[in-house]
């Protein structure tokens, strides 16, 4: 179960923090990567730091609670992480 404040910014439809992994695979090839990111921008994830994401391959960024689930079924997408203590800069 998600904890009440996550669950109240998903049903209000709220912008949250969150944090996507990708698969290895894809971490391994920058133009995988771009593409993968291109996609999720096209799916509504905003604000995304740069630097994290080609250091690390992580997409830290800014996205609509109504939009996690199709961001959680992309196919070269590890886990998506909720950040709890940081709120989208769009808030």
């Amino acid at each position: 179960m998600f904890p009440s404040r996550i669950a109240r910014m998903m049903v209000s439809g709220t912008k949250m923090k969150v944090h996507v992994t990708l698969q290895s695979h894809v971490r391994e090839h920058p133009e995988m990567k771009s593409r993968v990111l291109e996609k999720m921008q096209a799916a509504g994830i905003q604000n995304v730091n740069v630097q994290r994401f080609e250091r690390y391959g992580i997409v830290s960024g800014d996205l609509d609670s109504s939009k996690l689930e199709t961001i959680r079924q992309m196919p070269d997408v590890k886990t998506v992480e909720i950040d709890e203590q940081r709120q989208s800069s769009d808030a």
